[in-house]
């Protein structure tokens, strides 16, 4: 996979440390601000990277990549997606894929239209620990109760409890815990149960009408699911799935889906992953590229269906919850 990757902040160099010269993975454009020049041909000279440019529409001509890698703040997902899209180039997106709904779906016609694979970064889809976990809720009778969680101090909320908003606690650059955090474990329970009949969030908001914790309450009918996280307090990172017959218990976060145990009524709970992975990521990445490598242009539009659920889902909650974003991003 030949990348040219959009942005040059700390996600993407996490992405050039792991990867650049490493594998067959290589970044070979990185597209930056016109006033962050200087620092990405630092950052491209240290990891090999022979093109820099600011012009997007020139940088997505160039050749040398086949795949573009999105990873600008939240709010331009979509702009620079779309861009990627219509230069008829693959295009890996950060997550969250995108800020509405009419957004993803816009995007993922447009990847039909151009026949160019789409997918996002939403790890628990790329492993063979999700068919594992499938197997096991057919084991565990009528779903009753599914709890998810995901709760971290955020580093950046004592700024922002000083006055200092950075973009993870914006509105306008899209930020939130739902966005940020809580996007994982609701894409993991749309992707195993679909769009539940309805929902609700109830979010703690902050002086600048951002959500810095909240909960998502989901009503399937006879089973009810509950996905929470926080940035301005730490918590659980772990999920349960209980059925009448037993429940599952997702040791590690749902993002990283491994440590998972089934436990059938009366029996000792047993591990039932398929692989390990230690670094969730390069994980995801690698199969990615296993995607691109094979031309899987109809099974990424398949999958990316979820993910234009998922933020039509995600869309609602925050509206109804008064989180406005403002401007194309609502």
């Amino acid at each position: 996979m030949k990348v040219g990757m959009i942005g040059s902040g700390m996600i993407a160099t996490v992405f050039l440390n792991t990867f650049q010269n490493k594998s067959n993975i290589t970044v070979k454009g990185i597209w930056c601000l016109e006033r962050q020049v200087d620092a990405a041909k630092e950052l491209a000279a240290q990891f090999g990277v022979d093109y820099v440019d600011y012009d997007i529409d020139r940088f997505l001509t160039c050749d040398a990549f086949d795949t573009v890698y999105v990873a600008v703040i939240n709010s331009l997902h979509y702009e620079f997606a779309k861009k990627s899209i219509l230069a008829g180039k693959n295009v890996i997106c950060e997550k969250p894929f995108s800020t509405t709904g009419a957004q993803a779906k816009e995007l993922l016609d447009l990847a039909k239209e151009k026949n160019v694979i789409l997918l996002d970064c939403t790890p628990s889809r790329y492993t063979e620990n999700l068919q594992a976990l499938r197997d096991a809720i057919a084991r565990i009778g009528d779903l009753k109760i599914v709890h998810m969680a995901y709760s971290q101090y955020s580093r950046r909320y004592d700024k922002y409890l000083e006055g200092t908003v950075l973009p993870v606690f914006s509105p306008e650059l899209a930020g939130g815990a739902l966005y940020d955090l809580n996007i994982y474990p609701i894409s993991l329970i749309v992707e195993l149960f679909g769009v539940p009949e309805s929902f609700k969030y109830y979010p703690n908001i902050g002086y600048n009408g951002i959500d810095v914790s909240g909960v998502l309450m989901m009503d399937y009918g006879s089973c009810k699911a509950i996905s929470y996280t926080a940035k301005d307090c730490a918590g659980q990172q772990q999920a349960f799935i209980q059925g009448t017959k037993g429940f599952i218990r997702i040791e590690n976060m749902p993002a990283n889906m491994q440590d998972i145990y089934l436990t059938l009524n009366g029996e000792e709970p047993v591990k039932i992953d398929v692989v390990e992975h230690p670094d969730t990521r390069e994980y995801m990445f690698r199969k990615m590229d296993q995607l691109i490598e094979r031309g899987e242009v109809e099974l990424s539009h398949k999958m990316m269906e979820k993910t234009v659920e998922t933020m039509k889902l995600m869309e609602t909650a925050r509206k109804d919850a008064g989180i406005f974003f403002g401007g194309a991003n609502d």
